[in-house]
């Protein structure tokens, strides 16, 4: 069991890397064409739909990685004037109602790539592609946001102040 923990951290932490570095790619793509716009007064139809694909990739890629590290958006400020026990129930709480969403999602989600790549739809635009490979992205990352909701649920910490956590008020 171990050794599936292991390479399951592994690949958020991959997916954490390779966020960073499609956003690096996103700069360095608008950066190009900028350079091009402004000195050759040409531009590069594709960069803006590739952009728009890469933050999407790269936001979804972080998102699991996020989740485990604490590092996403909380409401937490009710949380706060429960005492640890409630804390702690209303933490599980919200964990288990993640791993219901993102599995409902997931399906849902399946379904649609599953229909795309059935009916054979293309996106038409700069760049051309089978539309299923954009509709896969999201089911994947709801199984991977359902095992970490499921492992916080599990696990026997605390809700953290990640605020505290990382040195903050």
């Amino acid at each position: 069991m171990r050794a599936i923990v292991k390479i399951y951290d592994s690949v958020l932490d991959f997916l954490g890397l390779f966020a960073g570095f499609l956003m690096f790619a996103i700069a360095c793509l608008i950066a190009f064409d900028l350079i091009r716009r402004n000195m050759f007064h040409q531009s590069l139809s594709w960069v803006m739909e590739v952009t728009e694909y890469l933050f999407y990739m790269s936001v979804m890629a972080a998102v699991p990685w996020a989740l485990r590290e604490g590092a996403h958006v909380k409401m937490d400020a009710f949380v706060r004037l429960l005492s640890a026990r409630h804390a702690v129930v209303v933490s599980k709480f919200v964990d288990l109602l993640g791993v219901a969403t993102t599995i409902i999602i997931a399906i849902a989600g399946i379904a649609d790539a599953w229909a795309s790549y059935q009916a054979g739809n293309i996106v038409f635009k700069s760049v051309v592609f089978p539309e299923w490979w954009v509709l896969s992205i999201a089911p994947a990352v709801m199984v991977l946001l359902a095992i970490q909701f499921w492992r916080q649920f599990l696990s026997c910490h605390p809700p953290q102040d990640n605020a505290a956590a990382l040195g903050g008020e």
